[in-house]
């Protein structure tokens, strides 16, 4: 299966590429950011990534052993270009038929551990229900999801060959829903969605785009690292104007952007999801964080404590010179 559309090949074009999507559910599209941008872009993904975020220090945070994240904006530069590229939004809006919001964008690092701790799902499934508070519920059913109503994305920072982004291709119409897990299906049913599984080799820089309604994931077990920018775009009409998540971002960045960009962008639209309850955003709330926290306090203490006792025996040092 020939999923790589190439723009800098003769034969290229976007409504090939757009039939394949609405065909398979899935596509790439390959060298649609300039080289030299992505060398730069994933040159300072590499370098925060080597960085753990301690006591507010600039760096990554991880949900668990297997993954380091970061909020991708906040980089800084033209990285928002990344997820703003206008032949991107023109593609998307015509798939989804309508505006969307970036829902959401993550820079992940995943190591290559060999274990399974990611399966297979789909992002929607008739009765997903996102309760943001008591009178701001959104909740889809059967009618909601016979067309697109979002669309993934991810940019892969490395050649990849190991570990990649897998996809169920035609499991975006597949005519049973059980849920957004593949584990609920039964076996038969299982079998049939895996049959057509694609596992998405690419190179440094490829974006693929997804339906989040068909089945994908990482290649599991994988023996190589994989790092990659992932986001998704929810459509409006669905989901209202507001992003997923809270995305920070510094708004030096974001001069250069058109009214629709921002747009996108969900510039002063609001969030869903509190930070705080974002799911990667979880460390907060176990023991390991609470101990990390004691042991820096100490670390802090005993530095005080030894200023003290500088300061101490600098006012008797002087007091015993003006004895004299």
């Amino acid at each position: 299966m020939n999923y790589v559309f190439d723009i800098k090949k003769k034969t290229f074009s976007w409504t090939k590429a757009m039939k394949f999507l609405k065909e398979n559910g899935f596509v790439t599209i390959r060298n649609i950011f300039d080289k030299k941008f992505v060398e730069n872009i994933c040159n300072q993904c590499n370098e925060v990534l080597t960085k753990p975020s301690i006591m507010g220090s600039y760096g990554y945070y991880k949900k668990d052993i297997p993954k380091k994240l970061f909020d991708p904006l906040l980089i800084g530069g033209r990285i928002v270009d990344c997820f703003v590229n206008k032949q991107i939004l023109e593609f998307v809006k015509k798939y989804l038929k309508g505006d969307f919001t970036l829902a959401e964008c993550n820079l992940k690092f995943d190591a290559g551990i060999q274990l399974e701790y990611f399966p297979f799902h789909k992002d929607f499934s008739n009765g997903w229900n996102l309760r943001i508070h008591k009178k701001d519920n959104i909740k889809l059913n059967k009618e909601d999801l016979k067309s697109p109503i979002a669309v993934g994305g991810m940019v892969y920072l490395h050649d990849t060959d190991q570990g990649a982004f897998c996809y169920c291709a035609k499991s975006h119409n597949f005519n049973v829903d059980r849920g957004t897990a593949l584990s609920k299906y039964p076996r038969n049913e299982r079998n049939e969605i895996l049959k057509n599984m694609v596992k998405v080799l690419g190179k440094k820089g490829d974006l693929i785009l997804f339906d989040d309604r068909g089945f994908h994931g990482p290649e599991q077990p994988s023996k190589k690292n994989r790092t990659v920018l992932i986001f998704d775009y929810y459509k409006s009409n669905k989901f209202g104007a507001r992003t997923k998540m809270k995305i920070p971002v510094f708004l030096n960045d974001l001069g250069h952007l058109t009214k629709d960009q921002l747009r996108v962008l969900g510039l002063g639209k609001g969030y869903m999801i509190p930070h705080e309850n974002y799911h990667t955003r979880g460390f907060n709330e176990t023991k390991k964080y609470k101990l990390l926290v004691k042991i820096i306090n100490i670390f802090y203490g005993i530095d005080f404590l030894k200023l003290k006792i500088r300061l101490l025996l600098s006012a008797l040092k002087r007091k015993a010179l003006l004895r004299h």
